[in-house]
């Protein structure tokens, strides 16, 4: 990893990398060679050093009236981040105890958009559970050809299975020879040919997608009595649609 970006996550800013790498450096120095050597002014200087100081990063000492800067032992980040998570795992249990006091609440996001479209199918995909659709392909393919295959790469490398109901259409016929490969079981049916939008069931979770021509659409809920009724829904629909289309 770049060393300047470690030191951004663990908290400094740009320009407090370049005075705490200078004083690595140079040991024991004094502002003017530090201000010098940064090309920053020297009260900008001494206010990075304060702060570097104040984070236990930088240590001081006045000779004759004059303050020597040194850098602390750079193990002294590891010590720092290890002192946080220690703190941190102390008081999870009531940081998780707030969270959990709204983590059952519904939520209801909105998907708009091609990278709304994305950042929905992403999710399905990271919940990593069986994922239930009634859509229609013809039309998501012929709208946004590039983005459907990408997708179904991407569930297949993740290892998730897709239930269908589709339209009986061409491009739905050549795709159901493929199930085995593509980790779906699909089912054909007539009352989608005509649909532009499709339903998904993934976990505790129900999304909604519209394909707009003008822009796509998405409603994502998140809510566990809404996904086991609109799971049974689908089931029922399942149950009654042949594994061939008449």
């Amino acid at each position: 990893m770049n060393t300047n970006q470690a030191l951004r996550d663990w908290g400094l800013n740009d320009k407090e990398i370049k005075i705490y790498r200078i004083c690595l450096q140079l040991g024991s120095s004094g502002i003017k060679r530090i201000a010098d050597l940064s090309d920053l002014p020297r009260t900008t200087c001494y206010d990075i050093l304060n702060s570097l100081v104040h984070r236990g990063l930088v240590t001081f000492v006045t000779k004759e009236s004059v303050r020597y800067f040194e850098a602390s032992d750079p193990r002294f980040l590891l010590t720092t981040l290890k002192n946080k998570q220690k703190k941190i795992e102390e008081v999870l249990p009531e940081l998780t105890k707030d969270w959990k006091s709204i983590a059952d609440r519904p939520r209801i996001e909105l998907f708009a958009g091609p990278s709304g479209l994305k950042a929905l199918f992403n999710e399905i995909i990271r919940e990593g559970k069986e994922w239930l659709v009634i859509g229609n392909q013809d039309v998501f393919l012929k709208q946004y050809g590039w983005f459907p295959p990408q997708v179904i790469k991407q569930r297949v490398k993740a290892g998730v299975n897709v239930r269908g109901i589709y339209e009986d259409s061409e491009i739905m016929r050549k795709l159901k020879l493929v199930d085995k490969t593509e980790l779906r079981h699909s089912k054909l049916a007539n009352f989608m040919n005509n649909q532009k939008g499709e339903f998904y069931v993934f976990g505790n979770k129900v999304g909604m997608v519209s394909f707009s021509e003008r822009e796509p659409l998405g409603v994502l809920i998140e809510n566990k009595e809404i996904s086991d009724l609109m799971r049974a829904i689908f089931l029922q629909v399942w149950k009654n649609t042949p594994e061939r289309p008449k």
